[in-house]
């Protein structure tokens, strides 16, 4: 399997944690007086974020590229390179460039090969499952030649190629359960003692909900079960535009936590002087 795991993930370069978890923090030992219900924290993955990902996992050799198939010492090739994810509806449109070799082996000699270069066109679906894997499903996949027309490919060599690239990229996966254990570990030492069965029994609780594409990215939402929600002693009030303004201004500086957190970790978790410096930063 190809498997985007957090210790290949924290090569990105993102070496900052943001506020989110503070928040989150502050969210589980406020006073609160509502009965418990369940809430949502969405995160974004940028896709240029996602790009950097598949660069590092997948596409790491020469020229942003990946081997996809190599038989009989290079008389059946394919290879993928320079991918580029972007929005499509509610699909990831993924474009790479793309070349073949296909060719008969006989008596240790390749016979009769025939090359293709062109580019790859893939539509696909991003699902999350319970277990933090995410999975992308292949709903399209078309080749195009180097002028943007539909290749065309003799009926003997079609149907290999497509099924060694649909293989291929139905096994690519994003693992989060490291990052995701890395953040329960990281918020629980900040909730004061009288809180922490509380706050435990919400990082328990916590799992992936809905993902949607955007023009954006990947957006995902975290489900939990908190125990008590806060409820305000005065009427709401009308909020002005500045207002909405600066609160939108400020949950886009949040919703990007999990994806910076994913590429921040170390290879060991922090030390107890580690995270009191953090919090000292963040509170700053």
């Amino acid at each position: 399997m190809i498997i985007a795991s957090a210790s290949r993930l924290r090569q990105t370069g993102f070496k900052k944690i943001t506020p989110w978890a503070l928040c989150l923090a502050l969210f589980l030992f406020f006073p609160m007086r509502a009965q418990g219900e369940t809430v949502t924290f969405p995160f974004f993955i940028d896709f240029p974020l996602l790009n950097t990902i598949v660069l590092q996992t997948a596409f790491d050799g020469p020229d942003q590229s990946a081997v996809v198939l190599d038989e009989y010492e290079g008389c059946r090739r394919i290879t993928l390179s320079q991918p580029l994810f972007r929005e499509k509806g509610e699909l990831i449109h993924l474009k790479t460039r793309f070349f073949t070799r296909m060719g008969a082996l006989v008596q240790e000699q390749c016979i009769l090969p025939v090359e293709y270069r062109g580019q790859l066109s893939v539509l696909l679906r991003p699902v999350i499952q319970e277990s933090w894997v995410l999975r992308f499903h292949l709903k399209d996949l078309t080749l195009y030649d180097l002028h943007g027309d539909p290749l065309q490919l003799t009926p003997a060599i079609r149907p290999l190629i497509r099924g060694v690239l649909s293989d291929y990229l139905k096994r690519f996966e994003f693992d989060l359960r490291p990052s995701i254990r890395e953040v329960k570990s990281f918020i629980l030492p900040l909730i004061p003692a009288e809180y922490q069965d509380r706050a435990q029994r919400m990082l328990e609780s916590m799992r992936p909900g809905r993902i949607a594409v955007s023009p954006r990215g990947l957006r995902l939402e975290i489900v939990a079960e908190a125990a008590a929600v806060y409820t305000a002693e005065t009427e709401p009030q009308v909020l002005t535009e500045s207002d909405l303004k600066a609160i939108v201004h400020t949950w886009e500086a949040l919703d990007v936590f999990l994806v910076q957190l994913i590429t921040s970790m170390t290879v060991s978790p922090l030390s107890a002087s580690e995270k009191h410096g953090l919090v000292s930063a963040l509170l700053e």
